[in-house]
């Protein structure tokens, strides 16, 4: 029996797997941020030093993520497209032909 989690990583590219591995990478960053953030925090003083540590953070966060999503697209692409451009085009007829002869 084949579970989601192994049927997905069937299914998923290398870029995926590296895409997803890096946004948990910065979560866990954000945490470690945070956290650091809470605990140096003056008595009385920890929410809203977090509260006001989480906007610009989440905003990094969430821009980071989208950085790497789009870089999938875009090496996604760059492999397709190089893919199809390999192909030997088609020739009509050869260089030779179409030189420019001089007197």
């Amino acid at each position: 029996m084949t579970t989601s989690l192994q049927a997905n990583s069937v299914t998923e590219s290398n870029a995926e797997l590296a895409g997803e591995a890096l946004f948990v990478e910065q979560a866990r960053a954000y945490y470690r941020d945070l956290k650091a953030v809470a605990k140096n925090a003056p008595f009385g003083k920890t929410f809203d030093k977090v509260e006001d540590a989480i906007i610009p953070a989440s905003r990094k966060l969430i821009q980071r993520s989208f950085e790497i999503m789009m870089q999938e697209q875009i090496d996604e692409f760059e492999k397709k497209t190089k893919r199809e451009s390999v192909r030997p085009a088609k020739r009509k007829h050869d260089i030779k032909d179409t030189a420019i002869k001089q007197d």
